[in-house]
């Protein structure tokens, strides 16, 4: 086997950091995690967690990029697979794809929750944070935007503003999910998206938003 190369060798490093530091914020919170927590949990100095990031926020931020493009990635494929079946069988499938990736682990509701408490008082993190926002609805918007004309849908609001509805509903709702697990929440789901389908598809001859 051919020797690590000194960028796969920082990679592993980094990607070891991560899973540390991803372990230690959903069972302590980001509060009551520090810079040292992760490194003594990984096994390296404090120096090399900053020889990769320049601080606790940036470790969180790293962790979520990282998570988001995991799930855009399920997204990109359930929209490449579900191009043609029938209105109700979209739903359905997004229904489940939607209830997996908000619900499939309740304790990073909470460590979002926090860490969007923690930016909302820190201009530094709020600024970056939002930047980051607004990343993750621009590809969200062009996941959408290139199903929509696939599927001859022409929608009554363009795609950005669709998305940022979106990732509104389901972070509203992933929360409400982790506070009250068992009120409804599926039947919830359900009735949002195929209104959203049904809203999409009625173009009704309306300006767009």
């Amino acid at each position: 086997m051919a020797p690590l190369t000194r960028e796969r060798r920082k990679q592993l490093t980094r990607d070891h950091l991560l899973a540390s530091a991803e372990h230690l914020f959903l069972e302590r919170g980001f509060h009551a995690s520090s810079i040292d927590d992760i490194a003594r949990a990984a096994g390296f100095t404090k120096g090399a967690v900053y020889a990769h990031f320049s601080n606790k926020e940036d470790v969180f931020i790293a962790l979520t990029e990282r998570r988001w493009d995991e799930h855009l990635a399920r997204v990109r494929n359930a929209l490449d697979t579900l191009a043609t079946p029938s209105g109700d069988r979209r739903s359905a499938s997004f229904v489940e794809l939607t209830r997996d990736l908000l619900w499939d682990d309740p304790d990073w509701s909470l460590l979002a929750l926090e860490f969007n408490v923690y930016a909302a008082r820190n201009p530094s993190a709020q600024h970056r944070f939002s930047e980051r926002h607004r990343v993750r609805q621009s590809l969200l918007a062009t996941l959408l935007a290139r199903d929509l004309a696939q599927r001859g849908v022409d929608p009554p609001i363009a795609p950005n503003a669709l998305a940022g509805v979106l990732l509104a509903f389901f972070n509203g709702i992933a929360l409400k999910h982790t506070t009250n697990p068992d009120q409804g929440d599926n039947e919830v789901l359900a009735a949002a998206i195929q209104l959203i389908e049904v809203a999409l598809e009625d173009t009704g001859g309306r300006e767009r938003m």
